[in-house]
């Protein structure tokens, strides 16, 4: 999407939030107008991404398109070397980053990047230290069993991702997921859902309940089915306990908060904030027209939810 802006205005280098000033800062390389970057950011991203303090352009060195290019070409190369653990296009800082165990070989990357031919200024080095593998991930098994993970569907052997736990009115325990990760979508036919995978009946969580039919009538197209959603209600079976109002998310290995919680982060370039804690935030899923489910309480949905 930064290369879209970038085809409709040369010149743009990037851009962040300054949510404490609530002004959206875009990089621009030569006399590019603050109101046509605005236009073209409003037309990607929607007019919404612009904050009420509005655009401001700061001076920039490189354009987006000379950072892709470049970040594409350390990706095919940067890897060879020993102790090199991550890159990024940093469009906050107007400039791409490589990350690297230990501060030893940071004379052979930047040798790297002079033998691409990529500008030393437009690469940030920086010692995140070795990968840690995680012991948990989202494919692994998880009790109790928290949204987000990974089932699968013992009928046709299709994996997916547990939704979350609901109540079913004047019912038990159970969970909404996908109904495209039954065999027939609108009908019920009791799949059976394993978590993370098939094992026998070791991993059942829960059999097929609720799958809305599908529908032609208005306010769907003629010749076409319709559905309001892409649901379906799986009941929760005994065996396994469904964790509700939680969803799961990989935990750093130096964490010793709450695995749901926001960790601050910062930026070395730029003006963007440390994100806040907001631990005692939570949502709740609350019953519509339909009032199949009860509401219950979870956790604080961040960003990228």
């Amino acid at each position: 999407m930064l290369m879209d802006v970038a085809s409709i205005v040369p010149g743009f280098g990037g851009m962040y939030l300054d949510a404490a000033e609530q002004v959206l800062y875009v990089y621009a390389v030569g006399n590019e107008d603050a109101a046509a970057l605005r236009r073209a950011i409003a037309a990607v991203f929607g007019p919404e991404i612009v904050p009420n303090g509005g655009v401001r352009v700061i001076p920039g060195k490189y354009t987006v398109p000379q950072l892709f290019g470049w970040y594409q070409l350390i990706n095919e190369h940067i890897f060879s070397l020993p102790d090199v653990t991550a890159t990024d296009l940093q469009e906050a800082g107007n400039h791409l980053s490589i990350g690297i165990t230990h501060e030893s070989v940071r004379a052979q990357v930047e040798g790297e990047i002079e033998r691409l031919g990529i500008p030393r200024d437009a690469v940030a080095i920086e010692v995140s230290g070795p990968v840690i593998p995680a012991n948990d991930t989202l494919v692994s098994a998880v009790r109790p069993v928290d949204a987000g993970v990974q089932i699968e569907n013992q009928e046709n052997r299709v994996t997916c991702t547990f939704g979350f736990s609901a109540l079913l009115n004047g019912g038990g325990p159970g969970t909404v997921t996908n109904s495209h990760c039954t065999r027939n979508m609108g009908t019920v036919e009791s799949d059976r859902f394993h978590q993370p995978l098939y094992n026998g009946t070791t991993n059942l969580i829960g059999v097929e309940a609720i799958d809305p039919p599908l529908f032609n009538t208005y306010p769907c197209p003629a010749g076409k089915r319709c559905r309001y959603s892409d649901s379906v209600y799986v009941a929760n079976t005994g065996n396994i306990t469904l964790n509700q109002g939680y969803i799961a998310r990989l935990r750093i290995p130096t964490e010793t908060d709450h695995p749901f919680r926001f960790i601050p982060t910062t930026c070395s370039e730029g003006k963007r904030p440390p994100i806040p804690r907001q631990s005692d935030h939570r949502f709740r899923f609350m019953p519509t027209t339909f009032g199949h489910l009860v509401g219950i309480s979870g956790r604080f949905l961040g960003i990228a939810s």
